[in-house]
């Protein structure tokens, strides 16, 4: 669920909603599966949960973005608390996967998100099992805690000004930026010459 609204927009009802799909419920889940994994003698038990790389922000969607970065944290907390039982916790934090909501985007649209990814497509549900079958199998049996990405390269490669401003691909300009980061000198110029890949 992903109600998308501006944070001077959204009511209790659309935060409510995403929030009590996408953290609460998997929290609530969590806690009932592991009261059953530790009551059992069915040990070593594995978690997956599933968490996004809108986790890092996105606009428009501060209640989606709060919801898995809670539960990308939780992971690691989880993983803290359950150890000691024998019981490993992951999370897949997916980028653009092909789904029925991306089915009904607008091509033009559609294709200005995929020019942004590295390896040139959106993901696809496959893509996301696989990981998720990782996770949850013994040859991961030395991870637990974190957040693993499957995302076509999108985090890897998002260039940031060290002002913090991004670096749009698209237009080669900075968002959020009063300097211009083509200018090395004069009036306008950027101060900040270096990129770091965040």
């Amino acid at each position: 669920a992903c109600a998308e609204a501006s944070s001077r927009k959204f009511g209790q009802i659309q935060w409510d909603a995403v929030i009590g799909v996408n953290l609460t419920g998997a929290t609530f889940m969590v806690r009932d599966v592991v009261a059953k994994m530790v009551a059992t003698e069915q040990r070593p038990g594995v978690i997956v949960n599933m968490s996004s790389i809108a986790r890092h922000g996105n606009r428009g969607q501060s209640n989606y973005v709060s919801a898995k970065a809670a539960l990308a944290a939780n992971t690691t907390t989880w993983s803290r608390e359950f150890s000691g039982f024998g019981v490993r916790v992951g999370a897949v934090a997916p980028g653009m996967i092909e789904t029925p909501m991306t089915a009904g985007m607008n091509q033009k649209a559609l294709d200005a998100f995929v020019e942004k990814i590295p390896l040139g497509r959106i993901g696809k549900p496959e893509d996301i099992a696989q990981l998720a079958l990782f996770i949850a199998s013994d040859e991961s049996g030395f991870c637990t805690g974190a957040s693993f990405v499957a995302d076509g390269g999108v985090m890897a490669s998002k260039p940031y000004c060290a002002s913090g401003a991004y670096l749009d691909r698209m237009s080669n300009a900075c968002k959020g930026c009063r300097y211009d980061p083509k200018k090395a000198t004069g009036p306008g110029a950027c101060p900040f010459t270096t990129l770091y890949w965040d």
